[in-house]
Protein backbone atom coordinates (compact mmCIF):
# COMPACT_ATOMS: atom_id res chain seq x y z
CA UNK A 1 0.00 0.00 0.00
CA UNK A 2 1.81 3.10 -1.19
CA UNK A 3 -0.09 5.28 1.32
CA UNK A 4 0.84 3.00 4.21
CA UNK A 5 4.32 4.54 4.54
CA UNK A 6 6.23 1.61 6.08
CA UNK A 7 3.16 -0.51 6.79
CA UNK A 8 1.49 -2.73 4.26
CA UNK A 9 -1.88 -4.10 3.28
CA UNK A 10 -3.24 -6.14 0.40
CA UNK A 11 -5.92 -4.97 -2.00
CA UNK A 12 -9.09 -6.90 -2.70
CA UNK A 13 -8.02 -7.85 -6.26
CA UNK A 14 -4.68 -9.18 -5.07
CA UNK A 15 -6.24 -11.12 -2.18
CA UNK A 16 -8.83 -12.63 -4.56
CA UNK A 17 -6.00 -13.60 -6.95
CA UNK A 18 -4.14 -15.29 -4.08
CA UNK A 19 -7.22 -17.27 -3.08
CA UNK A 20 -7.81 -18.34 -6.71
CA UNK A 21 -4.21 -19.58 -6.92
CA UNK A 22 -4.52 -21.50 -3.67
CA UNK A 23 -7.74 -23.17 -4.87
CA UNK A 24 -6.19 -23.98 -8.27
CA UNK A 25 -3.29 -25.75 -6.51
CA UNK A 26 -5.25 -27.38 -3.70
CA UNK A 27 -3.61 -30.76 -4.42
CA UNK A 28 -0.11 -29.29 -3.99
CA UNK A 29 1.80 -28.00 -0.98
CA UNK A 30 2.07 -24.21 -1.17
CA UNK A 31 4.53 -21.73 0.34
CA UNK A 32 3.41 -18.09 0.04
CA UNK A 33 6.01 -15.32 -0.21
CA UNK A 34 5.48 -11.62 0.46
CA UNK A 35 7.40 -8.58 1.59
CA UNK A 36 5.26 -7.77 4.64
CA UNK A 37 4.65 -9.88 7.73
CA UNK A 38 1.25 -10.49 9.26
CA UNK A 39 2.11 -7.98 12.00
CA UNK A 40 3.38 -5.27 9.62
CA UNK A 41 0.28 -5.27 7.39
CA UNK A 42 -1.54 -2.53 9.30
CA UNK A 43 -2.04 0.18 6.63
CA UNK A 44 -5.75 0.90 6.96
CA UNK A 45 -5.72 3.90 4.64
CA UNK A 46 -6.89 3.44 1.04
CA UNK A 47 -4.19 2.74 -1.52
CA UNK A 48 -4.08 5.69 -3.96
CA UNK A 49 -2.88 3.35 -6.72
CA UNK A 50 -6.16 1.39 -6.51
CA UNK A 51 -8.83 3.98 -5.63
CA UNK A 52 -12.01 2.59 -4.15
CA UNK A 53 -10.52 -0.87 -3.61
CA UNK A 54 -10.89 -2.36 -0.15
CA UNK A 55 -7.61 -3.00 1.69
CA UNK A 56 -7.01 -6.05 3.88
CA UNK A 57 -4.62 -6.33 6.82
CA UNK A 58 -2.30 -9.06 8.08
CA UNK A 59 -5.01 -10.76 10.14
CA UNK A 60 -7.15 -10.97 6.99
CA UNK A 61 -4.30 -12.67 5.11
CA UNK A 62 -3.80 -15.15 7.97
CA UNK A 63 -7.54 -15.94 7.89
CA UNK A 64 -7.41 -16.43 4.11
CA UNK A 65 -4.41 -18.75 4.36
CA UNK A 66 -6.17 -20.76 7.10
CA UNK A 67 -9.00 -21.48 4.65
CA UNK A 68 -6.59 -23.44 2.43
CA UNK A 69 -5.16 -26.60 3.96
CA UNK A 70 -2.45 -26.81 1.28
CA UNK A 71 -0.64 -23.72 2.66
CA UNK A 72 2.27 -24.88 4.80
CA UNK A 73 4.24 -21.64 5.15
CA UNK A 74 4.18 -17.88 4.60
CA UNK A 75 7.71 -16.48 4.10
CA UNK A 76 8.28 -12.75 4.45
CA UNK A 77 10.74 -10.06 5.50
CA UNK A 78 10.11 -6.33 5.99
CA UNK A 79 11.12 -6.26 9.68
CA UNK A 80 14.63 -7.62 8.94
CA UNK A 81 14.09 -9.98 11.86
CA UNK A 82 14.39 -13.78 12.06
CA UNK A 83 11.21 -15.07 13.67
CA UNK A 84 9.10 -18.23 13.39
CA UNK A 85 5.38 -18.00 14.17
CA UNK A 86 3.01 -20.96 14.30
CA UNK A 87 -0.46 -20.10 12.97
CA UNK A 88 -2.78 -22.78 14.31
CA UNK A 89 -5.93 -23.29 12.26
CA UNK A 90 -9.25 -24.87 13.10
CA UNK A 91 -7.64 -28.26 12.39
CA UNK A 92 -3.99 -29.30 12.29
CA UNK A 93 -4.28 -29.51 8.48
CA UNK A 94 -5.29 -25.81 8.36
CA UNK A 95 -2.20 -24.69 10.28
CA UNK A 96 0.93 -23.14 8.80
CA UNK A 97 4.21 -21.50 9.78
CA UNK A 98 5.07 -17.86 9.21
CA UNK A 99 8.79 -17.59 8.51
CA UNK A 100 10.03 -14.02 8.88
CA UNK A 101 13.60 -13.80 7.67
CA UNK A 102 16.25 -11.11 8.08
CA UNK A 103 17.64 -8.85 5.39
CA UNK A 104 20.74 -9.45 3.33
CA UNK A 105 21.84 -5.89 4.09
CA UNK A 106 22.03 -6.43 7.86
CA UNK A 107 25.00 -8.05 9.60
CA UNK A 108 25.65 -10.99 9.53
CA UNK A 109 23.81 -11.18 6.15
CA UNK A 110 22.41 -14.64 6.48
CA UNK A 111 20.35 -16.15 3.69
CA UNK A 112 17.75 -18.79 4.46
CA UNK A 113 17.27 -22.13 2.75
CA UNK A 114 13.88 -23.83 2.96
CA UNK A 115 13.66 -27.57 2.62
CA UNK A 116 10.34 -29.42 2.89
CA UNK A 117 10.48 -33.08 3.82
CA UNK A 118 7.66 -35.62 3.94
CA UNK A 119 8.35 -37.58 7.14
CA UNK A 120 6.12 -40.44 5.87
CA UNK A 121 4.23 -40.51 9.16
CA UNK A 122 1.51 -37.96 8.31
CA UNK A 123 3.77 -35.00 9.09
CA UNK A 124 6.01 -32.62 7.18
CA UNK A 125 9.18 -30.89 8.32
CA UNK A 126 10.29 -27.52 7.02
CA UNK A 127 14.01 -27.09 7.64
CA UNK A 128 15.18 -23.45 7.71
CA UNK A 129 19.00 -23.31 7.89
CA UNK A 130 20.75 -19.96 7.59
CA UNK A 131 23.82 -19.68 5.39
CA UNK A 132 26.35 -16.91 4.84
CA UNK A 133 28.99 -15.95 2.29
CA UNK A 134 32.32 -17.75 2.49
CA UNK A 135 34.47 -14.64 2.35
CA UNK A 136 36.61 -12.47 4.58
CA UNK A 137 35.19 -9.58 6.61
CA UNK A 138 37.96 -7.28 5.41
CA UNK A 139 37.64 -6.17 1.79
CA UNK A 140 40.33 -5.36 -0.75
CA UNK A 141 38.83 -2.37 -2.62
CA UNK A 142 40.61 -3.42 -5.83
CA UNK A 143 39.19 -6.96 -5.78
CA UNK A 144 36.02 -6.98 -7.91
CA UNK A 145 35.83 -10.77 -8.10
CA UNK A 146 32.74 -12.46 -6.61
CA UNK A 147 34.71 -13.27 -3.44
CA UNK A 148 36.01 -9.70 -3.25
CA UNK A 149 32.54 -8.24 -3.64
CA UNK A 150 31.24 -10.64 -0.98
CA UNK A 151 33.97 -9.41 1.36
CA UNK A 152 32.99 -5.79 0.68
CA UNK A 153 29.36 -6.68 1.31
CA UNK A 154 30.29 -8.26 4.65
CA UNK A 155 32.63 -5.45 5.74
CA UNK A 156 30.03 -2.74 5.06
CA UNK A 157 27.32 -4.54 7.05
CA UNK A 158 29.72 -5.39 9.90
CA UNK A 159 30.61 -1.68 10.30
CA UNK A 160 27.04 -0.37 10.09
CA UNK A 161 26.55 2.20 12.88
CA UNK A 162 22.88 1.24 13.12
CA UNK A 163 23.45 -2.53 13.31
CA UNK A 164 21.00 -4.31 15.58
CA UNK A 165 22.18 -7.78 16.67
CA UNK A 166 18.70 -8.61 18.00
CA UNK A 167 17.51 -8.93 14.38
CA UNK A 168 19.23 -12.31 14.30
CA UNK A 169 16.38 -13.60 16.48
CA UNK A 170 16.59 -16.27 19.11
CA UNK A 171 17.94 -19.78 18.62
CA UNK A 172 14.34 -20.92 18.01
CA UNK A 173 14.16 -18.57 15.00
CA UNK A 174 17.22 -19.61 13.06
CA UNK A 175 18.21 -23.15 12.07
CA UNK A 176 14.86 -24.82 12.72
CA UNK A 177 12.88 -27.90 11.97
CA UNK A 178 9.26 -26.77 11.79
CA UNK A 179 6.86 -29.67 12.14
CA UNK A 180 3.29 -29.72 10.85
CA UNK A 181 0.59 -32.13 9.78
CA UNK A 182 0.81 -33.09 6.10
CA UNK A 183 -2.41 -31.56 4.73
CA UNK A 184 -2.37 -33.78 1.64
CA UNK A 185 -2.71 -37.01 3.61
Amino acid sequence: NSLGIADGSIGEKQLNWLERQLRAHRDELVIVFSHHTSSSMTAKLPNPETPGERQFLGADVVAALHRHANVIAWVNGHTHYNKMTAHRGRTPKHSFWEINTASHIDYPQLARILEVTDNRDGTLSIFTPLVEADSAYTADPDDLSPAGLASLYRELSFNDLHADPSLLGTGRDRNCELLLTNPLH
